[in-house]
């Protein structure tokens, strides 16, 4: 836990210079200093893709890439793989909000490989994001049944924020397939429930 709160605090710094710049200089910036490679930085970098996903999509693009690659190259540890997954499922919702589906799957794809080792917790989250990306790829079906599993999942575990998102999800699926009772009966669940 210390080692933790220590990474993360240098993390911070470390983080503050790597931004510092365009995205174009990301990459050399991190090659100039092995020594930020750190799970603190990938944690930190987690938390800062929220910004950039919708104000600068491209950087959100770039920045969750070098996350992936950071967090692939780390030495095993316990929790490397959660990491690992984190990563990825943030790299497919960067891309997912630029259009790049074939890509956005790719990385789920690289999420579930990772986070099916580490829980199902952690393959939840990823299914969820799978149906982010089968949504705007129309494949309502599949994405609504996603959503839903990954809902029950989150329930099963007592994350209701998580849960009510996923539900959020589904119906808004049903909603842009234009199944609108479906939608309906999912809202009126929920508004029941909360």
């Amino acid at each position: 836990q210390a080692t933790m709160v220590a990474e993360d605090a240098a993390a911070e710094s470390y983080i503050s210079q790597l931004l510092a710049g365009t995205r174009e200089t990301w990459a050399q910036k991190l090659r100039a200093h092995p020594e930020w490679r750190t799970p603190g930085l990938i944690r930190g970098l987690i938390g800062a893709t929220d910004r950039y996903n919708f104000d600068s999509p491209l950087d959100a693009v770039e920045l969750t890439r070098i996350m992936t690659e950071v967090a692939e190259g780390l030495s095993p540890f316990f929790g490397r793989e959660a990491l690992v997954a984190d990563s990825w499922r943030e790299h497919a919702f960067a891309l997912t909000v630029v259009g790049s589906y074939d890509a956005a799957t790719e990385a789920v794809n690289h999420a579930e490989q990772v986070g099916g080792l580490v829980s199902e917790f952690s393959r939840a989250r990823t299914m969820l994001m799978y149906s982010l990306v089968l949504r705007f790829r129309e494949d309502w079906t599949t994405a609504a049944a996603m959503a839903r599993t990954a809902a029950q999942d989150f329930l099963r575990y007592g994350d209701l924020t998580r849960y009510f998102s996923a539900r959020m999800t589904e119906a808004i699926i049903f909603y842009d397939s234009s199944q609108y009772r479906q939608a309906i009966a999912v809202y009126g669940e929920l508004r029941a429930t909360y």
